[in-house]
């Protein structure tokens, strides 16, 4: 992939061969979602305004739903990582107070 990040807070991930966006992320509490989610909203906020509309996502390895995660209509994802100390767009023990630390927005199918 190529990578381009900007000072915005704005990283933006490109397929290497096919010159596509594959996946946008923002840890910048100056952007925010159509629904008005940013960095630093706590989870309860996310849940409140996503899981009324959206489908979870179910993890493919352990049909376990992926806490934060939502399917979008045009077949993406909207992930909301409340830990991007632990290197991975997975969430655990969430409270309601946990804030988010990044969202991504990525093609489901990319997700194996």
């Amino acid at each position: 992939m190529n990578i381009w990040t900007y000072e915005s807070g704005i990283v933006v991930y490109f397929g290497k061969t096919t010159g596509k966006v594959l996946r946008i992320a923002s840890t910048s509490p100056d952007l925010q979602t159509d629904l008005g989610i940013k960095a630093g909203d706590d989870a309860k906020t996310v849940f409140d305004a996503y899981k009324p509309l959206f489908e979870e996502a179910i993890s493919r390895h352990s049909n376990e739903v992926l806490d934060g995660w939502y399917i979008m209509d045009d077949g993406t994802v909207m992930i909301f990582d409340f830990d991007k100390s632990d290197d991975t767009l997975v969430n655990s023990n969430i409270m309601p107070d946990s804030n988010v630390e990044e969202i991504i927005l990525a093609y489901w199918s990319h997700f194996d």
